[in-house]
């Protein structure tokens, strides 16, 4: 039987508080180090609610593997680039994505430069001058932002629909407009938010995006033809 290892647990105390309240944990007389930062799942998560870590983590290792390709695969026709991407290094940058989405503009345009190299690398067309927004125009790539936003809006349709294998209390964070009008009986309340960190965070922003869908599309029935109403991309 497993052991208890204490020594292998820490404790991270999240918050945006200037003055936390502390408090020293403990078990089998062995006390648990504070730390700033911790991984769970391979989500980077930072005591002070901020995405920059996982950002810049996400990044390196996305390049590093674009690198491999470059290296390895460059003289393939596009077409083999192109799937040699979107299967080993795009699923790097959206591992997770409907958690950490990140609402800066610095984390957002370091993400999509990564996919903008990778359209040069699949263009096999590294000259400064020319423009990587229609490189990935004739890819049909749309950016990586967009297709995070319409992966939020799928989990929605999952929460909401009862269709993932973990039980999320759809009704506990979705509450459906109580108020006639357009849009009555498919939008949700947005919560209010006083921080930016919650303000972007999954279910505001989600709700966000989902009140903004056109009613056929929300109340598309089945997950399939939902999706199929999103432009997705390739």
């Amino acid at each position: 039987m497993m052991s208890f290892n204490p020594s292998k647990c820490e404790v991270i105390y999240i918050t945006k508080k200037r003055n936390p309240i502390i408090h020293t944990y403990k078990i089998h007389q062995s006390t648990f180090q504070s730390v700033k930062g911790g991984k769970y799942l391979g989500v980077s998560f930072a005591n002070n609610i901020s995405w920059n870590i996982h950002t810049q983590s996400t990044i390196k290792k996305a390049n590093n593997s674009l690198s491999f390709l470059r290296r390895n695969i460059t003289s393939c026709p596009q077409d083999i680039n192109a799937q040699s991407y979107k299967t080993f290094v795009r699923p790097i940058l959206e591992y997770a994505g409907t958690v950490w989405d990140p609402h800066t503009a610095t984390n957002i345009n370091q993400l999509e430069a990564v996919q903008r190299r990778a359209a040069r690398f699949v263009k096999e067309d590294y000259r400064t001058t020319s423009s990587t927004t229609a490189m990935m125009a004739d890819l049909c790539w749309p950016t990586l932002q967009h297709r995070r936003s319409n992966a939020k809006l799928v989990m929605v349709y999952r929460i909401t629909h009862n269709l993932i294998h973990v039980a999320i209390p759809a009704a506990q964070y979705f509450h459906p407009l109580t108020l006639g009008g357009h849009g009555y009986g498919y939008r949700f309340h947005v919560p209010f938010c006083r921080i930016d960190t919650k303000k972007f965070s999954f279910v505001p922003s989600a709700i966000r995006l989902w009140n903004q869908l056109p009613e056929h599309l929300a109340t598309a029935v089945g997950l399939e033809a939902f999706k199929g109403g999103l432009v997705m991309g390739p």
